[in-house]
């Protein structure tokens, strides 16, 4: 997660610098950030948790003399990408300036030496989680996912007849099962299934667990082989509006659902609609593409909104990212993208990308890109035409951009599902 609240800079009274941070000052500078976010300093409790995440090498200081005014850093995680293959990515994170020191340039400071390094060290991709979208887009930053919110009037309506006794295709765990050892493979095996899935390490499940705190009881039904299931989904049962239980308005949070394709995240989605007693399903952070008014007996009973951006990507070696992911097998069509850079410069310049691969060309552009733009791009979160149309990419051939349009397209639009 990061924290963003910094506007235009001003001159500081005192010499400001960015420097890597040893072990010794970690903690520091996350009491710093928690601060930022007017949190009160962790626990040691907390802190060996969060601990797994720094690395040596990824963690910045932000200083006004000797005093730490800001930090940020990195740890290593992986991407999927658009075809089923992993990335490493940097996921950014923690970053914040310490209040009464914002506005004089420390966020800005950081972020271009931690971009920087990253490629110098040769790393292709940064990704994170931004808590103000509005600052991100100057060091070429863009979203990359979006997700929505789901919710299910369960009075008004059920899952469609036909998809009824697909429920019994997903199994209940019992509730002594230990998560932590069954949870963590299954989201492992199927990360591949959608582009922007972002893996999930022993350090990130230790500090960020998503069924520490619930409110009460996390049941979770699995689905697919017994051996290797194929997805999961995890949720509790709030009660709303206190006092006798028999009064009370039971509504569903959906904390998880994962799924390898559409025919299993159908069958837990069934089993959610079976679960009796509830009056209402919310599940939040949702990809764009999972239709749930189509399972039900009316579809009005489901409203689904807002959509919200979800991860933002930098896309640090653009020669090296365009040549990772495949191209729409468009036969003997290409499209010139001219890639702006101001930060990294080594990327700009024009690349010709078809169904046989992408590579730099001294050809004219078709399309001119900044490199914020390339993130929207590249996972497919959005069409290019959808960009154009928009002023976010210019147009220098009309009859490129349906071309483009094919080429850059996807499979199910993509989602990352973790917070970092």
């Amino acid at each position: 997660m990061t924290q963003t609240t910094v506007g235009a800079t001003r001159a500081t009274s005192r010499a400001a610098a960015v420097r890597p941070l040893g072990p010794e000052r970690w903690q520091e500078a996350y009491d710093l950030f928690m601060a930022a976010l007017h949190v009160p300093p962790t626990t040691a409790e907390r802190w060996e948790a969060v601990r797994g995440l720094y690395v040596a090498d990824r963690v910045y200081g932000a200083f006004e003399g000797d005093d730490l005014v800001g930090t940020i850093m990195s740890s290593p995680q992986e991407l999927t990408l658009p075809g089923g293959s992993n990335a490493p990515v940097a996921g950014v994170s923690v970053a914040g300036v310490r209040n009464g020191a914002t506005r004089r340039g420390h966020l800005d400071r950081m972020v271009r030496t931690q971009i920087l390094d990253l490629a110098a060290r040769g790393e292709v991709f940064a990704a994170l989680r931004p808590s103000t979208a509005a600052l991100w887009h100057r060091w070429g930053v863009g979203p990359a996912t979006r997700t929505t919110t789901v919710r299910v009037d369960r009075l008004r309506s059920g899952v469609r007849r036909e998809l009824a006794d697909r429920r019994d295709r997903a199994r209940q765990l019992s509730p002594h099962s230990d998560l932590h050892e069954v949870l963590p493979p299954i989201h492992r095996r199927i990360a591949a299934c959608r582009a922007g899935v972002v893996s999930r390490p022993d350090a990130w499940w230790a500090c960020w667990d998503p069924y520490a705190g619930a409110p009460n009881q996390i049941h979770v039904a699995v689905a697919g082989p017994a051996a290797e299931p194929s997805g999961y989904v995890a949720w509790y049962v709030e009660y709303q509006g206190g006092g006798d239980v028999a009064a009370a308005r039971r509504v569903l949070h959906v904390l998880e659902l994962f799924a390898d394709t559409p025919a299993t995240a159908l069958d837990l989605w069934a089993h959610l609609l079976h679960v009796e007693l509830v009056e209402e399903i919310v599940a939040t952070g949702r990809p764009l593409d999972e239709d749930v008014p189509l399972l039900l007996t009316d579809p009005r009973a489901a409203t689904v909104g807002p959509v919200l951006d979800e991860l933002w990507l930098r896309i640090v070696d653009v020669p090296t990212a365009l040549a990772l992911r495949p191209w729409a097998p468009t036969a003997g069509e290409s499209v010139v993208v001219e890639v702006r850079d101001d930060l990294v410069e080594s990327n700009a310049g024009c690349y010709r990308i078809g169904s046989d691969g992408a590579r730099r060309v001294t050809a004219p552009p078709d399309l001119t890109c900044p490199v914020d733009q390339l993130a929207a791009l590249y996972l497919g979160d959005r069409p290019p035409s959808r960009l154009a149309a928009a002023g976010r990419i210019a147009v220098h051939d009309a009859a490129s951009v349906a071309r483009a349009d094919r080429l850059f397209a996807t499979g199910p639009v993509p989602w990352a599902g973790t917070m970092f």
